[in-house]
């Protein structure tokens, strides 16, 4: 996972955390199942948006693009980021249908949690409203456990 902010401030410690092994790369001759994304982490659309374009326009070979929507960490859930995105359904569709939109044929997934508490299943909720808005999401992968439980 790489943080949007640092990303387009161009932090080259936060590049190197999406660099691509070469047998990851779908172009590579290695292995037939090879597969390279990239998972970043962000609260501001447009900060986002421009990170996912950039993706797609620098990391030759990208096969998906993904958002962090389930990380816990103190650092990231404060900005907005991560988990906390669960309390801002509004939010968080407007940033992955905006994703799908600028990502061209790079597919785009996102990551969530149950909730951000214990006994709140805000998840199903949010898949729901997914589907019903239908944004375009290749896939959703569901941690099974609150924020909370970590």
């Amino acid at each position: 996972m790489s943080l949007t902010q640092p990303l387009l401030a161009g932090q080259k410690s936060e590049w190197a955390l999406i660099r691509a092994h070469p047998t990851e790369l779908s172009s590579h001759a290695g292995p037939p199942n090879s597969h390279y994304g990239v998972q970043i982490a962000g609260s501001r659309p447009a900060q986002v948006l421009k990170t996912t374009e950039l993706l797609v326009k620098l990391c030759g070979g990208l096969d998906t693009v993904d958002l962090n929507c389930g990380c816990p960490l103190d650092m990231v859930f404060k900005q907005g980021a991560g988990s906390a995105l669960l309390d801002s359904q509004a939010k968080l569709v407007k940033i992955v249908g905006g994703m799908v939109t600028v990502s061209g044929d790079v597919p785009v997934s996102c990551k969530i949690r149950m909730g951000i508490s214990q006994g709140k299943n805000t998840a199903q909720k949010l898949l729901k409203r997914l589907i019903v808005e239908n944004v375009g999401l290749s896939a959703v992968t569901l941690h099974g456990r609150s924020r909370a439980q970590r």
